[in-house]
């Protein structure tokens, strides 16, 4: 068996090298539908199914705080010594929480990912040091040691690998703490997605701010718990159900609503929310990926299809000096599984390089990830199964349609079967060109539809000006900045930039439009019974909407005297007035916010401020100088290009307060960029699909069409000996080849009306049924399959009748 298999593949790989063309052409279609999906399941592999980094992974779940509004909440510290001590089913219960720390080394400061865990973590998690020692519980104590432990990849990129590494100082957030343990190589987070750097203690690492990290209401902290042996899940929710019980009792003011669950390991590692995000992220991309495949494969299936025609002789030949059907099918299937091989083998390759840019991608600093995307061994099986699969899919028709030739013509060299069972051959490779073309109709169609869509978000108004706009974020609280200390610093801040040639003007808020941080709270009218909504809101200091470019509609910005120990003041925009006092004068009105009342003394225009397609929200702004945030930031007005200030604006910044080095700066524009950019990567996902779609399609009809004319040339020597013009035969095969194309078209736009209904959340300013896109598809596919047709119709009109009868 294994002999004839090896003979088998020795045929097929001969007969593969003797036609270069075309095993160059099904390599490469096989390679991008293949690599595409391996792609995929690569980045998909690294964030939701790598284990956690840890001993016994089964043993691990995560715990959350709930409440009614969300279910996988965040924990507080007095809460998890609770936990900790109160749920027996734990052997050990670790906290952790992600931390932007700014790093200063020979007098260079850069920001990185760190994390503050508890005193068990490492042991919790049963990592073992590289160099030195992990923390103990004596190290997370207040007053205790100032310590930290670095990974592997910032001791060999800062260090050098430096064994001597161990009681060296790392300067972080202006404290110096002592290196006492490197992390194991290829330890990565408990947090998939992320490459931590440094951890640090959450009690001593809290310093001055202990008394906000000891509130029962602030919470921060991701728990991760080991069962003990013999205990489920189930017993620890029991027991943290009995514990919520108890703590709602004794602190009704932050424990009302809260209760805890818990998440099996396998699970554990993505939080519930990026998990749902990426579920149908990774439906989406594999539902575009296996599109291109099966293009691919119904590419292949025709060409093979054509080919066999062409191989009928030797067929029969072969099954009248006895060889079986069965002999045969297998014999062609391995040629078919060689292909598919060796286009999985370069699909691997595309894959070994395309995570490899992955890797070196690099986000803007508001996502502190890290795409630490690979090629392991589940990877390379699925690629394997992969192209076993595709090679079976595409191959086995051709493959039972080339065993079925009339022995008797096919030997003399005529035509090989009866007119009925050509027919059918026929409308099989009718039904591939017809179902190639209304796959690729769906992929150009969404692509369409992204480019038209990006093409109407550069028109889109943001109800801000976003050019000359420099933005510098503050961490406060990482500074040790409580909310006495924190206005004065902010007020220095702004007089010193202000100061500077080539400022326009400078204010200071606590989120920035569009971006991932947001401000809520419960608002209320007085006098108007049963209003109670959740609204976002934005902190500001004076010359807010100046320097934005936000035109002040009625009444008076804010300014210096909007202080503390003064009344509470706001400034609404036309949505919230229009919603709650529409036709009245909104200034003077009174609304309650986070159980305190503020006066409306305002009015300014509506922007966007989470997306760029939302619907008009209703917003209010309040003075940062009356409140508290723990991260600010700085807007810089500029007269010239804002990046040129970027130096100056941080050493004002670092007169104000040394101790800020390093900071993150950005513009407006490249913010407003950033919100983009899920739909410009979506974009570039279709576009790409939908070229690689194009390209195989065109490819397939070409050789289709041009296969079919080489089985056909005495067909067309024998109309033109008839009569026959050289027009009549273009057009006969135009038309034919052509009707598939429009009927391809037809069933592809009926697939692709509702599919497009699903993304039409990513669209801005046009509709999932735009029909300029549609039309433009339609005129492109229909173009590209025609020059692909034309071409070969027209080497058809130049036989020569006499020498093609007389060959025949």
């Amino acid at each position: 068996m294994f002999g004839n298999l090896g003979r088998d593949i020795r045929y097929a790989g001969r007969l593969l090298a003797k036609s270069p063309v075309f095993t160059a052409v099904a390599i490469l279609s096989l390679a991008l539908g293949i690599g595409a999906n391996s792609v995929i399941f690569s980045v998909f592999n690294a964030l939701l199914f790598q284990p956690l980094p840890a001993e016994k992974p089964e043993e691990l779940v995560s715990v959350f705080t709930s409440d009614p509004s969300d279910p996988w909440g965040a924990t507080s510290y007095p809460d998890y010594v609770d936990l900790r001590s109160g749920v027996g089913a734990f052997r050990e219960l670790i906290a952790y929480t992600i931390a932007r720390l700014r790093l200063e080394t020979n007098g260079e400061a850069e920001l990185v990912l760190g994390e503050r865990v508890s005193g068990n973590y490492f042991t919790g998690l049963g990592a073992k040091p590289r160099l030195g020692r992990m923390f103990t519980a004596e190290d997370d104590v207040p007053g205790g040691p100032w310590v930290a432990v670095i990974s592997e990849r910032m001791w060999r990129r800062k260090f050098g690998a430096d064994p001597g590494v161990l009681g060296k100082t790392l300067r972080l957030n202006g404290q110096s703490f002592t290196i006492i343990g490197v992390a194991p190589e290829g330890f990565r987070d408990t947090l998939a997605g992320l490459s931590v750097n440094v951890w640090v203690p959450i009690v001593t690492s809290a310093g001055p701010l202990l008394s906000d990290l000891e509130q029962r209401g602030h919470r921060d902290l991701l728990l991760l718990g080991r069962l003990r042996p013999g205990s489920k899940i189930a017993d620890a929710e029991a027991q943290m159900q009995a514990l919520a019980a108890r703590l709602k009792q004794n602190y009704p003011e932050t424990n009302e609503d809260r209760g805890f669950q818990a998440l099996s390991a396998e699970e554990a590692g993505v939080h519930p929310r990026i998990r749902n995000l990426l579920s149908v992220l990774g439906i989406f991309l594999t539902a575009v990926a296996g599109i291109v495949l099966i293009i691919a494969c119904l590419n292949l299936a025709n060409l093979l299809l054509a080919k066999a025609w062409g191989r009928q002789r030797e067929v029969g030949i072969r099954l009248a000096i006895g060889a079986t059907r069965k002999r045969l099918i297998r014999q062609l299937l391995v040629e078919s599984f060689l292909l598919s091989l060796l286009g999985g083998a370069a699909g691997l390759l595309l894959t070994f390089w395309a995570t490899a840019l992955i890797r070196q991608f690099r986000p803007p600093e508001q996502i502190p990830i890290s795409l630490d995307v690979g090629v392991d061994l589940r990877a390379i099986a699925f690629t394997l199964f992969l192209s076993l699969l595709t090679g079976f899919l595409f191959g086995l028709a051709p493959a039972l349609t080339a065993t079925r030739p009339d022995l008797n013509p096919t030997i003399k060299g005529g035509q090989s079967v009866p007119k009925r069972r050509r027919r059918r051959r026929l409308t099989l490779r009718n039904f591939l060109v017809v179902a190639q073309v209304a796959a690729s109709i769906v992929l150009l169609v969404g692509a369409a539809l992204f480019l038209r869509s990006l093409g109407q978000v550069e028109g889109i108004d943001p109800g801000f000006e976003t050019r000359n706009v420099l933005l510098v974020s503050l961490d406060l609280r990482e500074h040790d900045y409580d909310e006495e200390r924190a206005n004065p610093f902010v007020e220095s801040v702004l007089e010193r930039v202000r100061s500077l040639p080539g400022v326009r003007g400078a204010s200071v808020a606590a989120t920035v439009p569009l971006g991932f941080e947001r401000k809520e709270s419960m608002l209320q009218v007085p006098n108007q019974p049963g209003v109670e909504e959740q609204l976002s809101f934005n902190m500001v200091t004076p010359d807010y909407f100046r320097v934005m470019s936000i035109p002040l509609l009625r009444g008076r910005d804010f300014t210096p005297q909007d202080s503390r120990d003064k009344p509470r003041v706001a400034i609404v925009n036309e949505a919230l007035a229009q919603r709650y006092w529409p036709g009245e004068e909104v200034v003077g009105k009174r609304v309650i916010a986070s159980g305190a009342e503020y006066e409306i003394v305002g009015l300014v225009r509506t922007t966007k401020y989470r997306f760029l397609g939302e619907t008009p929200l209703p917003y209010f702004y309040t003075p940062l100088f009356q409140d508290y945030s723990k991260v600010v930031n700085l807007h810089v007005k500029t007269a010239t290009e804002p990046l040129q200030l970027a130096g100056p604006v941080r050493r004002a910044i670092e007169s104000a307060d040394p101790s800020f080095q390093g900071l993150d700066v950005t513009t407006l524009e490249d913010q407003l960029a950033f919100a983009l950019l899920p739909r410009r990567v979506g974009g570039v996902i279709f576009i790409v699909s939908g070229l690689l779609a194009l390209g195989l399609a065109c490819m397939g009809i070409y050789g289709v069409i041009s296969y079919s004319v080489r089985q056909r040339l005495r067909e067309m020597a024998i109309r033109m000996s008839l009569g026959a013009q050289a027009r009549d035969i273009l057009r006969l095969i135009l038309w034919e080849s052509m009707s598939l194309v429009a009927v391809g078209i037809g069933l592809g736009l009926l697939v692709a009306f509702p599919i497009m209904t699903f993304v039409g959340s990513f669209l801005y300013g046009i509709s999932s049924a735009d029909p300029v896109s549609f039309l433009s598809v339609i005129l492109l596919l229909a173009s590209a399959a025609f020059i692909a047709t034309y071409l070969p119709a027209r080497r058809a009109t130049t036989v020569d009748p006499m020498i093609t009868m007389r060959y025949d």
